[in-house]
């Protein structure tokens, strides 16, 4: 008896237009980022909030079957963000930018670890930045999930070289990188089959001023094998994704 795949939707809102799915979304990120990955963020209660949890960010959350798995916040880069405002010294190359046309995505993740549901959760994080016309997405992750970016199909560009950013709650050390995801440098056999997964999902836009965007899933597919879509191993991208290493340091 075969198993039926669950329904995935994503669902793209502020604080206005939906409160309820921020605060989920937040409490999401504390199991996640706090009591699964231990890094050491504020918590209130069984929310992880910060400074940047306001009027200008946009959150996604993406459901299967009704169960929040993965999501991530974007904030549009002519406001203050976090990378710009807590990570300045890992620009070293070249400046954060303070465009309306660049969003930062941060608090990027996925519970329980899933390559296909990683990889729908980028191709929606690109349609978002499609959508809004921007240029570029600004974001601070470690080295491990930059490769996964580029095993993918996606191609990024560095602000600075990798540097240590702290410890998580266990005493481990981070590194994390700053950098952009060029938005008209995308392209090729890999990036097309990640914005494929596109099809797979439901995505209900509440965010949008004078409509309500949805577009329609269509048939499921699988994001392709990892050792043939980029330059590095298939058994890298398992080990990654096994780790719970689908999130970004910011």
């Amino acid at each position: 008896m075969s198993s039926q795949r669950p329904r995935l939707v994503a669902k793209l809102c502020n604080v206005q237009s939906n409160p309820a799915l921020v605060r989920e979304f937040q409490e999401f990120r504390k199991r996640l980022f706090v009591d699964t990955l231990q890094w050491d963020l504020a918590v209130f209660g069984n929310l992880e909030i910060d400074q940047f949890d306001g009027a200008t960010a946009t959150y996604c959350a993406i459901y299967a079957d009704d169960k929040l798995i993965s999501g991530f916040r974007a904030i549009r880069c002519d406001h203050e963000y976090l990378a710009l405002s807590v990570f300045p010294q890992l620009a070293t190359e070249r400046p954060y930018p303070r465009a309306p046309d660049m969003w930062e995505i941060s608090r990027l993740g996925v519970q329980p670890p899933d390559l296909n549901v990683a990889g729908v959760t980028y191709a929606v994080m690109l349609h978002l930045a499609q959508q809004r016309g921007a240029k570029a997405l600004v974001a601070l992750v470690d080295l491990c999930h930059e490769r996964l970016l580029r095993q993918i199909g996606i191609k990024t560009r560095r602000y600075g070289s990798p540097q240590y950013i702290g410890d998580d709650r266990r005493g481990r050390r981070l590194t994390a990188v700053a950098g952009e995801i060029p938005i008209l440098e995308q392209g090729g056999e890999a990036y097309e089959a990640l914005m494929d997964l596109l099809q797979t999902i439901e995505i209900i836009d509440e965010t949008l001023v004078f409509r309500r965007e949805a577009v329609q899933s269509g048939p499921a597919t699988v994001l392709p094998d990892a050792g043939r879509v980029g330059d590095r191993s298939a058994g890298e991208a398992a080990s990654w994704a096994k780790a719970g290493l689908v999130s970004n340091r910011s």
